[in-house]
């Protein structure tokens, strides 16, 4: 009876084993985390798709994100309570994932829940202003709304040169039409929940939740994801937040067709004054015609160039310029000191050409050249700046590149806006998933 009841337990403790051993392992809690301004379906095409494709039980909820990244931080936390009770302590191996602020929010987690009380064996940050986002800092001193200003100004003055004639008061209330349509798109769309609150406070350059942050680096294996979106960045950015990151080319064609209206417009007057100036001896009136396709031409001229300008004025408000190299740009203007515009042919006028130009008005016609300064742009995804994106002091193997992606596209490039029409994004999740330590992820 004894050898019976031995074997009967051999045979238990066996079968135990081997069923522990072909039994399927757990799934991973993975918590994805949304940024500011982002909701709980933010990361509902890879919280999806990996469930099916790896052994990973994720979870992604809507957080308070605009009451400090601390109050944030609290809200993952208490998520993590409720959705993976008993995974907690020493030796968790619950994957935190954030996007934007989402990754300050998990990384102040991990700054702040540690021994028994500590919420995840890993983080990855995707997009995260690690180290400051100076977009923050340039729209709560004004740069924002200046560049703004100055680019409505610039645009609206070619389309104003063609009525010169409507009254000044009318002119003004279209000029602030179409600032307001730039300020509405612009300003009250990616920049509304960035502009003011406790959140974006904590984000700023130099901010002191920062600095302690980032006065000592993670607790536990960390991975940071870059964003680097190929240029003209901020109209790349513009088009995947207008189309639902659905389509990032939208504004760079709209872009590329305005700068060559207003180009068309600056080449038609410059052509125009060049012809009146001809005949001006013919018949004075052409002088005033000349005159005023001159002036016309200087008018579109300041949008093409903003145009030509724009993605460097966007990279220094994102703090993203590496410097500057000098250029030389060569142009043609008229140049007519004659205070022509208002009493364009009349003797005093004529007069003033006659003694200025040579007795003609094209004698006024000047090729300009001159040396600027331009900024050299630093690769970014739109948004934050490279290297802000990474984690500082983290091993050359946990920093990874996600190329021809804008902050908009970091949470799902399925759809293959990218360098080459992969899903980017989801392949740099596929490259840590494989990896031999905690971040790896058994497929299913």
């Amino acid at each position: 009876m004894k050898i019976k009841t031995t074997f009967i337990k051999s045979f238990l403790l066996f079968s135990l084993a081997i069923s522990w051993v072909h039994a399927p392992a757990q799934d991973r809690p993975v918590i994805w985390v949304h940024g500011l301004g982002e909701n709980g379906t933010t990361w509902n095409i890879y919280d999806n798709l990996f469930d099916a494709e790896r052994q990973i039980d994720g979870r992604s909820r809507a957080y308070n994100d605009g009451s400090g990244v601390a109050t944030f931080a609290t809200g993952v936390n208490d998520g993590i309570t409720n959705d993976f009770p008993g995974t907690s302590g020493p030796g968790t191996t619950n994957i935190g994932i954030g996007h934007s602020l989402g990754g300050l929010a998990i990384r102040e987690l991990d700054r702040t829940r540690t021994g028994n009380n500590r919420r995840l064996g890993g983080l990855i940050t995707i997009g995260t202003p690690n180290d400051g986002a100076p977009i923050v800092n340039s729209i709560q001193n004004g740069n924002v709304t200046n560049a703004m200003n100055n680019a409505c100004e610039r645009l609206s003055a070619g389309p104003f040169s063609e009525i010169p004639y409507v009254p000044v008061i009318v002119k003004a209330v279209s000029n602030n039409i179409i600032c307001n349509i730039l300020s509405n798109n612009l300003l009250d769309g990616i920049f509304q929940a960035q502009a003011a609150g406790p959140s974006p406070a904590d984000a700023a350059l130099g901010s002191p939740f920062l600095t302690t942050l980032n006065s000592a680096g993670p607790n536990i294996p960390a991975i940071s994801i870059r964003g680097n979106e190929n240029s003209p960045v901020h109209w790349r950015l513009l088009s995947s937040f207008d189309t639902d990151n659905e389509d990032d080319t939208k504004y760079v064609e709209i872009a590329n067709l305005m700068r060559n209206i207003y180009n068309g417009f600056y080449i038609y007057h410059l052509s125009g004054a060049v012809v009146g100036g001809v005949f001006g001896f013919i018949n004075p009136v052409a002088w005033v015609v000349a005159a005023i396709h001159a002036w016309k031409a200087t008018q579109w001229h300041k949008g093409k160039k903003w145009f030509d300008q724009s993605e460097s004025i966007w990279n220094g408000l994102i703090g993203c310029t590496g410097g500057f190299q000098d250029v030389t740009v060569t142009y043609t203007t008229q140049v007519v000191n004659c205070n022509c515009f208002g009493y364009t042919g009349s003797q005093p006028w004529i007069d003033c050409v006659m003694n200025l130009c040579g007795g003609s008005l094209n004698g006024c016609w000047q090729t300009v050249t001159y040396t600027t300064s331009i900024a050299v742009n630093n690769s970014s995804d739109g948004l934050f700046c490279d290297q802000t994106q990474l984690i500082n002091g983290l091993p050359g193997g946990n920093y990874f590149e996600a190329k021809g992606v804008n902050h908009m596209e970091e949470t799902n490039t399925t759809n293959g806006t990218t360098n080459n029409g992969n899903d980017e994004v989801g392949d740099k999740f596929r490259a840590i998933w494989n990896r031999t330590d905690v971040f790896k992820i058994l497929p299913r």
